[in-house]
């Protein structure tokens, strides 16, 4: 079955985490919904254009930009 957790994100890729959060590039930035699609939180912003996102054996955020460079973050 296929079920809807968040409406309205525009995100061309997706990543989740340990515990089950999701995020999400926006724009500049990465953002994280829990995985109900509630709780949206902005986690960074300063990014050139990210296009995609991913998560570490660690649990640190990997942030792909348009400009070819892939830079990493804290989970918190």
């Amino acid at each position: 079955a296929i079920e809807t957790v968040a409406n309205n994100v525009n995100a061309t890729t997706v990543a989740v985490q340990n515990d089950g959060r999701i995020i999400y590039p926006f724009n500049t930035g990465i953002r994280r919904i829990n995985e109900n699609g509630t709780g949206e939180t902005l986690l960074g912003t300063g990014f050139n254009s990210v296009i995609g996102v991913a998560v570490d054996n660690e649990g640190r955020i990997l942030a792909a930009e348009y400009s070819n460079s892939v830079k990493r973050m804290n989970e918190n």
